[in-house]
Order: structure tokens, then sequence, then C-alpha cells
């Protein structure tokens, strides 16, 4: 089973004000809030919206281990969990994250 978490920065703006735009980051919901809560105290009606920029995917199967990923696309991660299922089908069962964590160490070449 697979869970797609949308962890895009979030982006308020208020009509014919561009000055007041803001993006706070997915980890900063709260701050996010508090803004909102102080542009309606103003008066104003801000609109928030949610990036597209970053999808986590956690894959959990019975008998193994979880899986988690992000991803730059939604598209990105639906394809990472299509692949997944078609060989979960034919019987392979690959950790596909713990190559990627690897890689992304700091100081670690991806060039050999």
């Amino acid at each position: 089973m697979a869970d797609f978490t949308n962890r895009s920065p979030f982006v308020v703006t208020v009509p014919r004000r561009p000055a007041l735009k803001r993006i706070f980051a997915f980890s900063r919901k709260a701050d996010a809030q508090t803004y909102i809560n102080n542009l309606r105290s103003q008066g104003l009606e801000p609109i928030v919206e949610q990036g597209d920029s970053s999808w986590l995917v956690r894959v959990r199967r019975e008998g193994h281990k979880d899986q988690h990923k992000t991803f730059k696309s939604l598209s990105e991660a639906e394809s990472f969990v299509a692949t997944l299922e078609a060989e979960q089908r034919q019987g392979l069962f690959r950790d596909y994250t713990k190559g990627a964590k690897t890689m992304n160490r700091p100081g670690l070449s991806r060039h050999f």
C-alpha cells in the first residue's frame, strides 16, 4: 500500500497586494496559520495554496520493511509506486530507498 503526502511549500497571497505574498515551508504550517490570522485581523482575505514540487511516498508491504522516498512531482511518485507494484507481482522485493540514501550522503561523489 502506498501513501502520498504533498510536502510542497505553502504560498499565502492577498489579491491586489503582491507585497504581502509569503512562502512557508511544509514544516512551518503553524507559522503560515499565524500569518493568515494576522492578515485576517487586518481585514484582508488571504488565499492559501500548496505547491506541487515535493511529494513523499511511503510504501508499506506486509512482511517487508517500509520504504519512503521524496519526488519532485506527483507523476514521478506514482511511476515509482507502479514500478514497485509491478515488480511485487513478479515476486521481486527491492529496497530502492536504501540505494538512494547511500548516494545522497554528504561527501559521496556520484562520479566514480
